[in-house]
């Protein structure tokens, strides 16, 4: 495992980690805790290139749960080749952004059924948009 990816919570079969794409340390360690403490096992990328590495290398996760706005590759290009890549295409999407309407929209054309949580977040919506997600 490189250090652009952070495994945590309980042992569990790939296809129902949740994958987290968060280029702030500390945002991204605070939703994998969150996460295991709620007993979702997750893995962290922390860029858009890591995501997209774990995404072409290992079987797809159950949720993808991202920020829009990363250096390098961004989350809108994440979504982008998401969409064209049809092992990925129906992943559920939960986006975490403070961005505004616009960016969400777009987000939203890029990947239909992408789900937003705004800045700041509300934990239970968010836990709710993850569970919601993660059982399509």
């Amino acid at each position: 495992m490189t250090e652009e990816l952070q495994r945590s919570g309980p042992p569990c079969d790939v296809a129902d980690v949740i994958l987290v794409v968060e280029d702030n340390p500390s945002t991204g360690e605070v939703l994998c805790e969150i996460l295991r403490e709620e007993g979702l096992p997750s893995v962290w990328a922390r860029s858009g290139q890591a995501a997209l590495d774990y995404l072409t290398g290992a079987p797809p996760p159950c949720l993808v749960l991202m920020d829009l706005f990363m250096p390098g590759v961004s989350g809108f290009d994440l979504l982008e080749r998401m969409r064209a890549t049809p092992a990925l295409r129906d992943l559920p999407v939960v986006v975490i952004s403070a961005a505004d309407r616009r960016a969400t929209e777009r987000a939203r054309q890029l990947h239909p059924g992408v789900v937003v949580v705004p800045k700041p977040l509300d934990l239970d919506f968010l836990l709710e948009q993850v569970r919601a997600c993660g059982s399509r």
